[in-house]
């Protein structure tokens, strides 16, 4: 019996390896799902807010739906149904300052990063008075909202409609986001014809499979990262310098602090940041 090369099992075996991971790439899964079937509606009975999600990743924080403060809950709700009234706004940007809105925020816990492709699943109720459109929106820290994607509510039918997936995957900012960082979602309704026009988010499927879910990976980040002072660190610059402020090679904004120059050069992975200073030279006379 011919015995077959130890060296050459190893081999075969990395390559079939390898071929399998071509074949079966890291998929997305559910970061996070809201499941309203068991609201049962009523008299001012719109949800409470924020409602816990009821799907949540591991390594993952996620906060509630919460409703902007322009968001009306007087009224007749439906049942399985999460929302409110008053979303006559004639803009989205009209709405945002109006709190016309709802919010929940993803963030990874420590040791690990948070990427976000898509939205999977949106299904949604509303009146033949409701909004007919919104933007979907997010922010990272605090930051200022960023437009994702323009939403459109066409169907007021009584049995709910779905908004199509909403890839995400090619929003830089939201992918590998690192522990410490909330990334915030937020939908902006507007263009209801009457302030008693009602939007949810619904279940359509009248099952308990998520009616509002969020797709992406967590993974492990890597041991965590201090920022580092370039070579600019210590050395006096008649003007604000611009090269070697970081040893990562990042450019970060460097104020004028009178007597010196100051940047930061941040951390990774949940790393701290390093505190910068350069001598400014027009302000010593040196």
């Amino acid at each position: 019996m011919t015995s077959f090369p130890l060296s050459r099992l190893r081999c075969a075996t990395l390559a079939v390896a390898a071929w399998m991971a071509v074949l079966s790439p890291v998929e997305a899964a559910v970061l996070a799902g809201w499941d309203v079937h068991g609201l049962t509606g009523g008299l001012n009975a719109f949800g409470v807010s924020p409602l816990a999600a009821t799907t949540t990743s591991p390594n993952l924080t996620v906060g509630g739906l919460t409703r902007g403060s322009g968001v009306g809950t007087t009224g007749t709700a439906a049942a399985r149904g999460w929302g409110g009234t008053d979303w006559a706004t004639a803009s989205a940007a009209a709405a945002a300052t109006a709190g016309d809105v709802f919010t929940f925020t993803v963030a990874a816990s420590a040791g690990h990063k948070v990427s976000i492709s898509g939205i999977s699943r949106f299904d949604y109720r509303r009146s033949s008075t409701g909004p007919s459109s919104g933007v979907l929106q997010y922010q990272i820290g605090s930051a200022a909202f960023v437009d994702a994607a323009a939403l459109s509510f066409t169907s007021t039918a009584s049995a709910g409609a779905s908004v199509a997936a909403i890839d995400l995957s090619g929003v830089a900012a939201l992918q590998n986001v690192p522990a410490g960082t909330t990334i915030t979602l937020r939908v902006v309704n507007y263009a209801a014809s009457g302030a008693g026009g009602t939007w949810y988010l619904y279940d359509m499927a009248n099952t308990t499979a998520s009616d509002l879910e969020v797709s992406g990976t967590v993974s492990a980040a890597g041991p965590a990262v201090n920022g580092s002072c370039g070579t600019a660190q210590g050395l006096t610059f008649p003007r604000a310098p611009a090269v070697g402020l970081c040893t990562d090679g990042s450019t970060p904004s460097v104020t004028d602090g009178g007597n010196a120059w100051n940047w930061s050069c941040p951390g990774s992975n949940g790393g701290q940041a390093a505190a910068c200073t350069a001598v400014n030279s027009s302000a010593t006379g040196c």
